[in-house]
């Protein structure tokens, strides 16, 4: 009897046994974690069932409407930070004024230069720089030629000879042949000189003739200042800076010789001045005083243009400009309040401004009543609304 042979099993299914335990093992281990974490769940979702952990949307996790609780301790930067700054009331004075200084151009009032018209050898002259000439005086006599004709030169105007550059026997060339060629005898007319200030634009619309004018040296102190009216003002502003010519038309010398000089051009309808007008007189002087103002000299003037009296002024620096605009800003119960205004004079130091009220289709202008705070600084952070920390000063 034949047997079969018993078969002996392979690795593989020696090992296969050993490895079905080993998987088991590892699902076991594996739900251990998966139980933990449903437990935690489980747990977490208890407690904020109960309130022991706060909601999500007071978390910031999610958008919704904040509680009470949040609102009360989350404030904004502006109301959690005021803004520090000072202070002032208006104040009022008893008198203001709009003023300017400039430095001043002091110039003859006419300057005549003497040529020779045609060439010759100067035969005369005898004045001297610094001498005083009169009106067709011969003051140089000049030959053309050795044997030629002498012609003369007079002087077209009283006054005083400013500059003298030929002497007796020097050579003149024409001038109208030689370009370039220097004056002979330069003649001046300086009991009269003219003064002249630019004017910056802010200023232009309260010039008139009859602002103020205040003469002085500024390197003179023991000389008194000179005060006169204005005589001229241009129409047209400097193109260059966009400032106003203004001059003042001033006699030189005393009141004795103004007068003289008045009665006698009456006869004449005042043909000698400039389009007949008179120059003035400066308004301080008395008797023997004279301005004696030197052309070429360093002076300065300062216009009083307008006055006020007993109005309510704010520092200049409080006035804010924006997009053509003015206005300033008042606090009020900690807060700031943007106030229209319009100005009625800003020297740079000092403002008279008016606040600007509506009532209905009318405009309405008023002075500040001198209590009101205003502020004062720190333009660049100020904004309507904002909250203020401010101390009042003086200024």
């Amino acid at each position: 009897m034949n047997r079969k042979p018993t078969s002996q099993p392979s690795a593989a299914q020696s090992a296969m046994p050993d490895a079905s335990k080993s998987n088991t093992a590892k699902t076991r281990v594996s739900r251990i974690p998966l139980l933990l974490n449903l437990l935690l769940v489980a747990a977490v979702i208890a407690a904020w069932r109960s309130g022991l952990l706060p909601s999500l949307e007071e978390l910031g996790l999610v958008r919704g409407k904040a509680s009470s609780t949040a609102s009360s301790q989350v404030e904004t930067p502006q109301a959690s930070t005021p803004l520090r700054m000072k202070a002032i009331k208006p104040r009022r004075d008893a008198k203001t004024q709009v003023t300017v200084t400039q430095p001043a151009e002091v110039e003859e009032y006419y300057r005549v230069q003497l040529y020779a018209d045609r060439p010759g050898t100067v035969t005369m002259i005898e004045k001297e720089m610094g001498d005083e000439v009169s009106q067709g005086e011969v003051l140089i006599e000049i030959r053309e030629s050795p044997l030629g004709q002498v012609y003369k030169i007079t002087s077209p105007i009283d006054g005083v000879t400013s500059s003298r550059t030929v002497d007796a026997g020097t050579f003149a060339p024409s001038a109208a042949i030689i370009p370039g060629a220097l004056p002979l005898l330069t003649v001046a007319k300086i009991d009269i000189v003219t003064v002249t200030i630019y004017v910056p634009d802010v200023f232009t619309p309260f010039v008139s003739l009859q602002s103020l004018a205040t003469i002085r040296n500024p390197a003179a102190t023991d000389q008194p200042p000179i005060d006169t009216r204005l005589t001229r003002i241009s129409p047209l502003a400097r193109g260059s800076d966009r400032t106003l010519k203004v001059q003042v038309e001033l006699f030189n010398e005393t009141r004795q010789d103004y007068d003289e000089l008045i009665d006698e051009e009456k006869a004449k309808d005042f043909a000698s001045f400039k389009s007949r007008k008179p120059p003035e007189f400066p308004l301080n002087l008395r008797d023997q005083q004279a301005a004696e103002l030197v052309p070429g000299m360093l002076y300065e003037m300062q216009l009083t243009l307008k006055e006020f009296a007993n109005v309510p002024v704010i520092p200049s620096s409080s006035v804010i400009r924006r997009s053509g605009k003015t206005y300033v800003y008042e606090i009020v119960e900690n807060k700031l309040v943007e106030v229209p205004v319009t100005l009625k004079l800003d020297d740079g130091t000092t403002a008279y401004a008016k606040k600007i009220r509506r009532q209905e289709a009318t405009v309405l202008e008023e002075d500040f009543r001198g209590d009101e705070s205003i502020a004062w600084g720190v333009a660049g952070d100020m904004q309507p609304g904002r909250t203020v920390d401010a101390t009042v000063t003086e200024w």
